[in-house]
């Protein structure tokens, strides 16, 4: 079994076009927005053939956090997973999806073979919501998702409102992958912004790392 923390250092991201949010980045500000963290973890990816003959199915495990530094605060964060460098590589399901709630949810993500996830969210108890109302506004963003049937995953963590934005949220995907696959590459890229107490305006921020999955750590 392996696992793997890749911290992606942050830099301005030259091509983002600020438009009206275009500001002066002193040195002050580029060292707030540099020192939030942008990180993902990936677990050991799971090689089954439980799709058709010619093809692999690998169930990958990740984890993604955004940590902002205490003077700033998140308004965004964009997570792509790219499989383009891999031939014949495709997202067949991702976990999570799409979530706009105004309540605390608990989802449960379930492989029992195939090319797709089960997915369970439960509403928890009036109780507990109560109990989680303000961890709610910080932890649950708003979470958009893309990428079935493409070479491209994408999550988007959005601000709700004006409140801070924490992501720290594990995501799965449920690749295909042509028999004769020994090895996927992925090009892992965190894009974000971030707003820096005292200024107006809001700095765009890029991390990007090239990650190898190989068959072997799942054999």
């Amino acid at each position: 079994m392996t696992s793997h923390w890749f911290d992606l250092p942050l830099d301005l991201d030259e091509d983002t076009p600020r438009g009206g949010d275009r500001i002066v980045i002193s040195d002050r500000v580029a060292t707030i927005a540099g020192e939030s963290r942008l990180s993902l973890w990936r677990d050991t990816p799971l090689w089954q053939n439980t799709g058709p003959a010619d093809e692999w199915v690998v169930d990958l495990p990740m984890r993604c956090v955004a940590h902002a530094h205490p003077e700033s605060r998140f308004r965004w964060v964009h997570f792509t997973a790219d499989f383009e460098p891999s031939p014949g590589v495709v997202v067949s399901d991702l976990s999570p999806r799409d979530e706009v709630s105004d309540h605390p949810v608990k989802l449960t993500t379930t492989y029992r073979g195939g090319v797709s996830f089960d997915l369970a969210t439960v509403a928890l108890s009036p109780e507990v919501a109560l109990e989680r109302t303000r961890e709610q506004d910080v932890y649950f963003p708003i979470l958009r998702a893309s990428g079935i049937h493409l070479r491209r995953a994408i999550w988007t963590f959005e601000s709700p409102g004006e409140q801070p934005l924490h992501v720290d949220r594990n995501l799965r995907l449920l690749l295909t992958a042509p028999a004769a696959t020994t090895g996927i590459t992925v090009v892992f890229t965190l894009r974000a912004k971030v707003a820096v107490n005292g200024v107006v305006g809001h700095v765009p921020l890029l991390g990007r790392r090239t990650v190898q999955v190989r068959a072997e750590d799942g054999i």
